[in-house]
């Protein structure tokens, strides 16, 4: 029994022998494993500082678009999204910028009113945005986003702001302009139609007739300081409201008087109206319409009395492969045609800063501004080289020339890149009864 009771006694030693070479087994097992987590937690602390976009991949970069989805400039506000849109769609569809995905954030703009754009400004900020991407805006627009270390790509155009810029430019360092200073129109729109076009007036007189608008007045006024510098006579330079679709009494003051007719009308009905009343009782003039006639829906609204009107735009698509392709897949995305002032423009608006973005292989809003003012871009609109005094675009033929128009037969025949001869003008049919 005693010998017996002995190996029973061995036999628990054993036993408790085994357990705890098992409880040893297990627990470097664990410690084993605590060492390998340890060693993978570390490689991939060091990859996240090594390679932080690994580690963000799909954090999106993003776009702010302030822009008019309602109210009166609501048609240029979906040709403004649509061009945005594009570009950002084929940038993401080549893997993205930096190896992340761009997303774009919309804000209402409305009416454009101070007050509406500088909320849609705040909405966007609120949305950390990476950039502000934005059509034409109002005057105040650049100082509104110009208090932001947000780098601001607009197209808005005008030579108030400029000046603003060139008084405090480190304090507007973020502002870069993709097309030249509103008075270009008006200017060139004079030297085209006294110097270039094969119809002359039979006198030396002007008609101005203007938009109750910053924009449109700045433009009128351009176009009157060119007709007196070359010695011609205003007969008329009258403002109408915003909306004016009655113009009976303005007709009838130069009623039989053979002009150029400068109409610098943005608003699709007063357009419309415009005309109809010129067609009542036609002269010998030629009939300059500033900006609507860009506006996708002009021919239908204005209809047959559109023929033989003479317009002028700059950003519009040069003619050639790339605006041909470009416009084809605008036609395929969207089902309609794009206007002529406003989807393009944003289109390489968006790609200009992709480039800089790209130059500068981070988000860094200097360095990305730099990287655009710097370099030169070759879009669908023009080649984009910026003048580094006012950060505004060069414009001329060999840039982002002005494109100027007449509506023949239903359709917008280009006529002229700057003083380049495209097409040929036709007489208009109030001239030819």
């Amino acid at each position: 029994m005693k010998r017996n009771n002995m190996m029973g006694k061995e036999e628990i030693a054993m036993k408790k022998n085994n357990m705890m070479g098992k409880e040893e087994i297990v627990m470097k097992r664990n410690n084993l494993m605590g060492v390998v987590v340890a060693i993978l937690g570390l490689v991939f602390l060091i990859s996240m500082v090594a390679w932080p976009h690994a580690a963000i991949a799909e954090e999106p970069i993003k776009i702010g678009v302030p822009y008019p989805m309602v109210g009166p400039y609501a048609a240029d506000g979906a040709e403004i999204i649509a061009g945005v849109t594009m570009a950002v769609e084929e940038i993401n569809g080549q893997g993205g910028l930096l190896g992340r995905p761009v997303k774009i954030i919309t804000a209402d703009t409305k009416a454009l009113s101070p007050e509406d754009v500088d909320t849609a400004a705040k909405i966007l900020d609120r949305q950390g945005v990476d950039v502000f991407i934005a059509g034409y805006q109002n005057y105040p627009a650049c100082l509104v986003f110009g208090e932001y270390d947000i780098l601001y790509v607009s197209n808005d155009a005008n030579s108030f702001f400029r000046k603003v810029f060139l008084e405090d430019p480190e304090k507007y360092w973020n502002v870069i302009q993709m097309a030249g200073v509103e008075s270009n129109y008006g200017i060139d729109a004079f030297r085209t139609m006294t110097e270039l076009l094969p119809y002359r007036v039979p006198t030396k007189k002007v008609a101005i007739f203007t938009a109750e608008n910053d924009y449109t007045m700045n433009i009128s006024r351009s176009f009157k300081n060119a007709a007196l510098g070359a010695g011609w006579e205003v007969v008329i330079d009258e403002l109408h409201p915003w909306g004016t679709t009655e113009f009976g009494v303005q007709m009838a003051k130069i009623r039989g008087q053979d002009l150029l007719i400068f109409a610098s009308i943005i608003d699709l009905r007063e357009a419309a109206a415009f005309m109809r009343e010129f067609l009542k009782r036609p002269t010998k003039s030629i009939v300059y319409y500033q900006y609507s006639p860009s506006i996708p829906e002009f021919l239908d609204v204005v209809g047959e009395d559109s023929n033989g009107i003479v317009w002028q735009i700059e950003n519009g698509p040069i003619p050639g492969p790339k605006a041909d392709a470009w416009t084809k897949k605008y036609k395929d995305r969207f089902q309609r045609n794009p206007g002529f002032g406003q989807a393009s423009v944003l289109y390489d608006s968006v790609n200009v800063w992709a480039q800089g973005v790209k130059k500068t292989g981070k988000i860094d809003q200097r360095a990305i501004a730099k990287a655009i003012l710097d370099n030169v871009y070759h879009g669908v609109t023009g080649v984009y080289a910026f003048n580094a005094r006012d950060q505004y675009v060069k414009t001329g033929y060999d840039n982002v020339p002005m494109h100027f128009y007449q509506i023949q037969d239903g359709k917008h025949a280009l006529l002229y890149l700057d003083d380049h001869s495209v097409g040929k003008f036709k007489t208009p049919p109030w001239i030819r009864k």
